[in-house]
């Protein structure tokens, strides 16, 4: 999951250096007011950032416990939490780009200010009606590497790239402002989308390989061995009871939990899977019935 973060860092990096260098060739005004407007877009959507991060957190929690809708469900919330946010902003920056503009240049460059203003409208106007999909790919990125999927962020990266490249060069070309702006614009949007049906793809594999399973069986009870109504402040006596029938199941070769990670890593049919959940219940029902005698005796 790390690698496929920082390879995709290192793609959108590389689109970005492609962006300036087709900057460059408008000239001085253009670059410094490209790189206000990037500083004051990167002010305000670093929510989404928050956002993303917070996600990976929370799929890679649920995804432990097996809880497959409740990774549905915080996808559903933060999109619509992100939307909010992007429209909200956008129409907040639609009018104050002068105020922002003005702290992010110095007073010695009175002369052109009024022209990088409207450089700086131009971006934030243009880019803002496309803060929805850069949400977007802040969520869906991070959630994707939360279930252990890396590879699918990394191919956004690589679209968000190709997009940047292609038309910047096509800009510089046409010596336009607004064509760079569009760059971003068209990243943004392209490799959202991209990222859009890459989880559907993700979450629908993950749901084929869980749909036999209940997240009680494939849960925190299941991974630690605890049946569910076991207390977890339990005396010591019972600990060693539980560790006894763990150990007397692992003698007899008996493995009553289905390791999740492997089995959804597997190529398991549909058939085998629903085996499997029918051994996974009784070996559940035949330990929770050894504990049981396992507290009596105690």
């Amino acid at each position: 999951v790390l690698r496929g973060y920082v390879l995709s860092i290192i793609v959108t990096a590389i689109g970005t250096i492609l962006v300036q260098s087709s900057l460059n060739l408008l000239g001085s005004v253009a670059v410094a007011a490209y790189t206000v407007a990037c500083k004051v877009e990167q002010l305000f959507t670093q929510v989404f950032s928050s956002i993303g991060m917070t996600d990976a957190t929370y799929a890679a929690q649920n995804m432990g416990v097996g809880n497959v809708k409740r990774i549905k469900k915080g996808v559903v919330l933060s999109n619509a939490y992100s939307a909010i946010y992007a429209v909200v902003i956008y129409a907040a920056l639609f009018y104050s780009c002068p105020f922002f503009t003005r702290i992010f240049i110095s007073g010695s460059v009175t002369g052109d200010l009024t022209l990088i203003i409207r450089y700086v409208e131009t971006y934030i106007h243009l880019c803002g009606l496309f803060f929805i999909p850069l949400g977007m790919i802040f969520i869906f990125r991070n959630i994707m590497q939360g279930c252990g999927y890396s590879f699918w962020p990394m191919m956004g990266g690589v679209t968000e790239l190709v997009c940047r490249a292609v038309v910047a060069v096509l800009a510089a070309k046409a010596g336009s402002f607004a064509g760079i702006c569009w760059a971003n614009a068209s990243a943004w949007l392209i490799t959202g989308v991209f990222l859009w049906i890459c989880y559907l793809f993700v979450i629908r594999k993950i749901e084929k390989r869980t749909k036999y399973f209940t997240p009680e069986q494939m849960g925190i009870d299941a991974l630690y061995g605890m049946p569910n109504g076991f207390e977890s402040n339990q005396e010591e006596s019972d600990t060693v009871s539980l560790e006894k029938v763990q150990s007397d199941a692992d003698e007899n070769d008996q493995k009553p939990f289905a390791d999740f990670e492997t089995l959804l890593n597997s190529n398991l049919s549909d058939e085998e899977l629903e085996a499997l959940e029918k051994a996974n219940l009784m070996a559940l029902e035949e330990s929770k019935k050894k504990l049981q005698l396992a507290k009596c005796e105690t």
